[in-house]
């Protein structure tokens, strides 16, 4: 076993010793092993005893719930969460993802979500005026995808199913394109949208045909495959 020297301040190595003993360690060493393994497993013990109380007690009104016969209750799925939590199974401590995030989806993403949302709109409603059913089909929504572009899937869908925004958007029904590239396509196309929509400046602006074609470009090429390929198969 190796060994570290360290250099602690009078009042903070009274604290730890102090700490030690309260918490039952036979040496000062073993209590700083301890706090340096929940360091480094990313949960403090009580933290786990918080996450786990509370997955608990969500397993205890889901099962009412259930019992109650209420809608919309899916199957409780978080009992390997509660076990690694439980146990203190660090090497699984990432299937807390499955209940929360670990990445953020800042500003920046998010905002690209609604522009994309705002530009699929304007394809759409110029191709229902100009009636044009082969166009129609090109420029539905979709999504992203959902192995390489997650973060971009689970926001549209919070968006679209959870807040029920958007709803005159006509896209795919699960989003999961299952094809990589999806963000690079969708940035090339918006570049050309902004610049059109600078053209014109002026509210309510209905693209043209050309336009629409415009916007899809090559980028586009992959958003109409997708489509194409939904509709067969749907």
């Amino acid at each position: 076993m190796s060994q570290i020297t360290v250099s602690l301040p009078d009042d903070l190595a009274e604290k730890v010793r102090i700490a030690a003993t309260a918490a039952g360690y036979a040496t000062v060493s073993d209590f700083v092993r301890d706090a340096l393994r929940e360091k480094f497993s990313g949960l403090s013990y009580w933290q786990r005893v918080q996450l786990v109380m509370s997955l608990k007690n969500n397993k205890i009104l889901h099962g009412i719930a259930d019992h109650l016969g209420i809608e919309g209750v899916d199957q409780w799925s978080h009992e390997d969460v509660l076990e690694s939590l439980k146990n203190g199974y660090t090497d699984d401590y990432n299937k807390i993802d499955q209940l929360v995030a670990k990445n953020e989806l800042g500003k920046e993403q998010s905002d690209f979500v609604h522009d994309l949302f705002d530009m699929f709109a304007d394809m759409q409603r110029a191709a229902e005026q100009l009636k044009d059913k082969e166009l129609q089909k090109q420029v539905v929504f979709p999504g992203f995808d959902g192995n390489n572009e997650f973060d971009y899937m689970g926001y549209a869908m919070f968006l679209l199913d959870g807040l029920k925004l958007y709803q005159y958007l006509k896209r795919a029904p699960s989003l999961n394109t299952h094809t990589p590239g999806m963000v690079m396509s969708y940035r090339g196309m918006l570049d050309r949208w902004k610049v059109i929509k600078g053209r014109h400046n002026q509210f309510g602006y209905t693209l043209n045909t050309e336009e629409v074609k415009e916007i899809l470009g090559d980028d586009g090429g992959m958003v109409t495959l997708v489509n194409s390929f939904n509709e067969k198969r749907g």
